[in-house]
């Protein structure tokens, strides 16, 4: 008996032992699917946020780029205007503005409280990239008309001049042509001969004709060289302009790491101009400049398509050569520099240029000396009098202090001192090369000039330089003090900048992350809470299981005890007691299971029946949104409908312009070949004004119903685009409401194989109660049996004890009786 109890309760040990490490292993799966389930969501969400700040930044440094050039252009407009200033004079007063832009932007970001601040970011930033999509594309729709109204000007202008002239010159020798025939006639009747004059006017007016023709071709030839050449002014000013504006601010934290990285590379000049190229006769020639030597004026080369009309060209080894051959005739060279303005005012206008690229400052000195010696010694130099040597000198010592105004300071690093040092000792070089020239000149050309003539002028010489010297130094300290404001504005705004972006991303990305973890924790408490309703139950089942098996073995050990005291009678009964009692527990056992499985089976149905009812509330949410999308796609589709017809509409209207344009073109075409055959006897000039005037009237509507039409097929164009995202979200709804049905069929087919698991798990348990009942009753008997037993059992202790006391008592009489006999 004791033993079968042992096995009992061991088996009863190692099935809770099964349940719980398998509701353990169930624990980890999930917690590990939860796990890999939290990974996946943050890196999706990592890859979004990464995704949407390259968007950011890329939409940042676009809206960066077309307000500079907004505003590059503006400039470049208002110069335009106002005359041919020129262009390197504007660049600072750019930067400046582009600068000045920022850092009020940011002052007045910092004053509010940093409570609605990013939101205020957001508003301004969408609102500052409408704004300068609109400006950027209306004035690029106004350069453009602009740049085609001067073109179609610059075309037709000569053409109308040579018109013009021809047709003075064909009405003069007309009118010769008709007195001639007139005198002819008049001598013929006569019977004259005709005179010798006319045949002189004549060949004088035909000798006047081809030298009038000789010079309105020249005229027009000079007429067309000229608007060429103002067309790539004004077509590469705007471009340059924009380029280095776009250069020097991107350029601008790169400058410091630049200057750093060696004194050989930066040794090499930027353009060299080579003596022996016919500097005389107005050609340039550029050579051996690369591209990590001036870094800011690399995107400026590199965007070549505007600017291969000045005639621009890159090798494939960061070489450009530009050559720029220009043969102006005296006149304009005249225009260009007059007699009595020197080239200082062209060195002034390098220096802020200089001042705002640090990478190219002693490369630009040096080109800037050698371009002066050039253009003051041409191939045939004039005689050297003494205000020419004067100027010389003067140009000479402004380029040395130029190039000592663009030496790096003390905290830009030996490289830069070495490389300042390097530019310092050949500019001065070249100024005594050129001071010597010059007192050359000015001794040969001078040679008769007495004692206090040559004082005075040494005098005047004296305090011309003084004035020179405080001129300069005074215009070195503007431009320092310039130049350091500036370097602090930009640092302070690319410090605030860099540091506000840096908040408001760690912002945004811990608003992200404390979303993401409340989630997860919301669902990870959820999960804890029902395992630890589980572990309760289970908890629960085991402490009942450890009673009921306390009660048995209590139980076993009466029947022991009881059992010793019975005796061989009794020992069938207590064999049927036992197996009867192992059958019991037995039953109990899987009674218990059973009760268990239930409760969590009604636990888990109650859980479906939950997720159903969030489920379907879901489908509904969907089916309306749904129901929404199919309206407005049958509305985006009735609107395409109506845009395909209003196009199709604009499109034969168009057609039919175009035909009836031809027609005119056509007409007009022949016509004006007939007038042209006859212009002169019979069409008046009025009616060919009229008829041009209609002409063009005719093409201005074509062009009007043109642009209408291709708005019209981007707005078509758009509207598909529309229609197609919508369908495409339609089709994902419809997709999830299919993999939600998918998933609920599923559900279902679950519940039907756990239902019918439990009914034939009822079944099996109201058979087990019904035998159960069956061995209650039995057990009854057969304890109303063991009750009658043992009273059997205490009787027959009666009289066994009653006979032990008669036999004791017997025993006492024989004694006596034996005691007396032997006394006896």
């Amino acid at each position: 008996m004791m033993e079968q109890v042992k096995e009992h309760c061991q088996d009863l040990k190692i099935q809770l032992e099964t349940k719980v490490n398998s509701y353990e292993r169930e624990m980890e799966l999930m917690r590990r699917d939860f796990t890999k389930e939290r990974e996946q969501m943050q890196q999706a969400f990592r890859l979004e946020v990464h995704v949407l700040e390259c968007r950011r930044a890329d939409l940042e440094v676009l809206l960066g780029k077309s307000q500079e050039l907004i505003r590059g252009l503006q400039d470049q407009l208002q110069r335009a205007a106002c005359g041919p200033l020129p262009e390197r004079a504007g660049l600072g007063q750019c930067c400046i503005q582009a600068l000045s832009g920022p850092a009020g932007r940011l002052a007045r970001e910092q004053d509010p409280p940093e409570q609605g601040q990013h939101q205020r970011h957001r508003n301004e930033l969408q609102r500052v990239r409408k704004e300068a999509e609109v400006v950027l594309n209306y004035e690029l729709s106004r350069m453009e008309a602009q740049q085609a109204a001067h073109c179609k000007h610059f075309a037709l202008q000569p053409q109308q001049e040579k018109e013009e002239v021809l047709q003075r010159a064909l009405l003069q020798v007309h009118e010769v042509t008709e007195q001639h025939d007139q005198e002819k006639e008049r001598r013929a009747g006569r019977g004259e001969e005709p005179h010798p004059r006319w045949g002189s006017q004549q060949r004088k007016l035909q000798e006047l004709v081809g030298k009038e023709q000789a010079e309105f071709c020249r005229s027009s030839a000079l007429e067309e060289e000229k608007l060429e050449l103002t067309c790539r002014k004004q077509v590469g000013r705007p471009v340059w302009a924009a380029d280095m504006l776009w250069a020097c601010w991107r350029d601008r934290p790169a400058v410091a790491g630049r200057e750093q990285e060696g004194a050989g590379r930066r040794e090499q000049p930027l353009a060299w101009l080579e003596p022996g190229d016919g500097r005389g006769h107005g050609q340039t020639r550029c050579r051996h400049v690369d591209a990590q030597q001036s870094p800011a004026l690399a995107p400026a080369l590199a965007r070549r398509g505007p600017l291969e009309s000045l005639g621009l060209r890159e090798d494939g080894r960061h070489v450009l050569v530009a050559e720029e051959v220009a043969s102006p005739p005296p006149e304009r060279r005249a225009q260009v520099h007059p007699c009595g303005v020197d080239r200082r005012a062209v060195l002034e206008e390098r220096v802020p240029l200089a001042g705002s690229s640090a990478g190219v400052s002693q490369t630009e000195a040096q080109e800037l000396l050698w371009g002066t010696e050039g253009d003051a010694s041409p191939a045939q130099p004039p005689p050297v009098g003494r205000g020419e040597t004067e100027r010389q000198l003067a140009i000479l010592e402004r380029a040395g202090h130029l190039s000592e105004e663009l030496a790096p300071t003390g905290s830009q690093g030996q490289a830069v001192a070495e490389q300042g040092q390097h530019g310092e000792s050949t500019l001065e070089q070249g100024l005594q090369h050129s001071r010597d020239k010059a007192k050359e000149g000015t001794s040969l050309s001078q040679p008769h000039l007495t004692g206090p003539q040559v004082a005075g002028q040494e005098q005047l010489k004296a305090l011309r330089e003084e004035e020179a010297n405080t001129a300069l130094e005074r215009e070195k300290d503007d431009m320092k003090t310039k130049l350091l404001q500036l370097e602090e504005v930009v640092r302070v705004l690319e410090k605030e900048a860099d540091s506000r972006e840096n908040n408001r991303i760690e912002l945004d990305r811990l608003s992200e992350e404390n979303t993401l973890l409340k989630n997860e924790l919301g669902r990870i408490q959820q999960k804890l809470e029902a395992a630890e309703r589980t572990s309760d139950a289970q908890r629960k089942e085991i402490e009942d299981l450890k009673r009921d098996r306390e009660k048995a073995c209590s139980e076993v050990e009466e029947l022991n005890k009881q059992s010793q005291k019975c005796k061989d009678e009794v020992s069938q009964l207590n064999h049927k007691v036992l197996q009867l009692g192992e059958e019991a527990s037995i039953h109990q056992a899987q009674n218990e299971k059973n009760c268990i499985t239930i409760q969590l089976l009604t636990r888990r149905l109650e859980e479906v029946g939950q997720r159903e009812g969030l489920q379907g509330e879901h489908i509904q949410k969907l089916e309306v949104e749904l129901e929404h999308k199919n309206q407005e796609c049958q509305s985006l589709r009735l609107s395409q409908s109506q845009l395909r017809e209003t196009l199709e509409e604009s499109q034969d209207q168009l057609h039919r312009a175009s035909l009836g344009l031809r027609l005119t073109q056509s007409q007009h075409s022949e016509e004006v070949h007939r007038l042209q055959e006859r212009m002169q006897w019979l069409v008046p000039r009025d009616l060919v004004d009229e008829l041009q005037q209609l002409l063009e009237e005719e093409r201005q509507a074509a062009r009007r119903l043109h642009k209408e039409c291709l708005l019209q097929e981007e707005k078509g164009r758009r509207l598909e685009t529309q229609w197609e995202e919508h369908e495409k979200e339609l089709k994902d709804t419809q997709e999830q409401v299919e993999e939600v049905g998918m998933v609920l069929k599923n559900v279902e087919m679950l519940l039907q194989e756990k239902v019918a698991e439990l009914k034939e798990q009822f079944e099996k348990n109201t058979k087990s109660d019904l035998l159960l009942k069956e061995l209650y009753v039995e057990n009854a008997h057969l304890t109303k049996a063991f009750q009658v037993t043992e009273e059997k059992l205490r009787g027959a202790e009666k009289k066994n004890r009653i006979l032990e006391e008669k036999v004791r008592a017997l025993n006492r009489l024989l004694s006596k009786i034996a005691s007396a006999s032997l006394s006896v």
